[in-house]
């Protein structure tokens, strides 16, 4: 089973179980996999769309720390007041 169509099984099922924070990130990782299908011009093998994930992973962890670092709650005010 290829990556894509096991996030399409568990986007299915993490709707049927009312998982809204899981379907959302499911959904996001999604269109970062489609996304990239267009930028490259043909379907995803497992090792790019792995790569892509990989990516996407990166870019949360780093998110994260920004907002758990030193300062973090001035990034907090910054993004809720925009």
């Amino acid at each position: 089973m290829s990556l894509l169509a096991k996030l399409t099984e568990d986007m299915k099922n993490s709707m049927r179980a009312g998982d809204a924070d899981r379907t959302g990130m499911i959904r996001l990782l999604m269109s970062s996999l489609k996304n990239e299908q267009i930028k490259v011009g043909h379907e995803l093998s497992d090792e790019e769309a792995l790569k892509v994930l990989q990516r996407e992973s990166k870019q949360r962890k780093d998110a994260a720390e920004l907002y758990r670092g030193p300062g973090a709650t001035t990034c907090w005010r910054r993004k809720s007041t925009s």
